[in-house]
C-alpha cells in the first residue's frame, strides 16, 4: 500500500486510474521510472542478491551485455544507486562499508527477472568468480553464496562448481546443527 501510494503520488494520478494488476507490477512501475542507466545498475545489483556494493556492480556491468552503449564507470554506478535510493528501491545498509540493499524483496525479484536469462547466467558466473578471487583460500567460508551464484551460472559454466560449493555448504550446515 505504501509503495502504491508513493507511485501514484509521484505520477500525480488518481488511484482509480493507477491500480496495477499485481503487486509485482507496482514495484516494476517504480523501476520503470528510473533512467536506463539506473535500471541497468539495479539489474546488476539484483543479480548480486539483496546486499551489494558499487564495486561489485561495476564489475558485473563491465563484463555483461546489459551495459548498453554507455561505458560503465564508478560514477555511473553511484548515480544509479542514488537514483534508485531516491525512488525508494534501495538504501544504504552499512555506510562505513559502502554496502547497499533493496528496500523490499520484490524490488530485487522484479529487477532480477528483467535481466535476460543469458546475461543473468553470465553475470552470476562473474559474481561467483569474483567472490572466489577476493576470498582466495577462504572462499569455502562463503560456500552457500558461491553455490547459489554457480547454480544460476550453470548454463554457461556447467554444474561442477555448483556441486563443489553445495557439498561444502551442506557439510558446514551439518557441523553447525550437529
Amino acid at each position: 500500500v505504501k509503495e502504491l501510494s508513493k507511485s501514484i503520488e509521484a505520477r500525480g494520478q488518481s488511484i482509480e486510474d493507477s491500480m496495477p494488476d499485481t503487486v509485482a507490477e507496482l514495484f516494476g512501475a517504480r523501476l520503470d521510472d528510473l533512467s536506463s542507466d539506473a535500471q541497468r545498475v539495479v539489474a546488476a545489483a539484483a543479480v548480486l542478491g539483496n546486499s551489494f556494493g558499487a564495486d561489485e556492480i561495476l564489475t558485473l556491468l563491465q563484463s555483461s551485455d546489459i551495459a548498453d552503449a554507455s561505458k560503465p564507470s564508478f560514477e555511473l554506478v553511484l548515480s544509479g544507486i542514488d537514483e534508485a535510493s531516491t525512488a525508494g528501491a534501495v538504501h544504504s545498509s552499512n555506510v562505513a562499508a559502502g554496502a547497499f540493499e533493496f528496500t523490499h524483496p520484490l524490488y530485487l525479484e522484479v529487477a532480477r527477472e528483467r535481466v535476460p536469462a543469458g546475461s543473468r547466467a553470465s553475470m552470476h558466473a562473474t559474481a561467483g568468480r569474483r567472490i572466489e578471487e577476493s576470498y582466495g583460500n577462504d572462499a569455502a567460508l562463503h560456500a552457500s553464496e558461491l553455490a547459489w551464484h554457480f547454480k544460476h551460472a550453470a548454463p554457461v559454466l556447467g554444474t561442477d562448481q555448483m556441486i563443489f560449493y553445495s557439498l561444502i555448504a551442506g557439510q558446514s550446515a551439518l557441523r553447525s546443527f550437529a
